[in-house]
């Protein structure tokens, strides 16, 4: 995507290349970002489902402390 965003800028709009170019980077983009959602999301939401809930206990525990001040 770098590599496509520097070729864009040098380019410019005016560029017979630009809108194929650009086209390329949108479906780049998209893609990563399918990619995140549909398998990177998912594997960090599984791992850091027990340090969340333990996270949330903590933060509790911290606003019971708080609020018997």
């Amino acid at each position: 995507m770098k590599q496509l965003i520097a070729a864009l800028r040098q380019m410019g709009p005016q560029s017979a290349e630009f809108d194929a170019k650009f086209h390329e980077l949108m479906q780049n983009v998209e893609h990563h970002v399918e990619e995140e959602e549909n398998d990177m999301f998912p594997l960090a939401e599984a791992q850091l489902a027990e340090d969340l809930e333990e996270l949330g206990e903590e933060m509790q525990d911290l606003k019971k402390e708080l609020l018997a001040s």
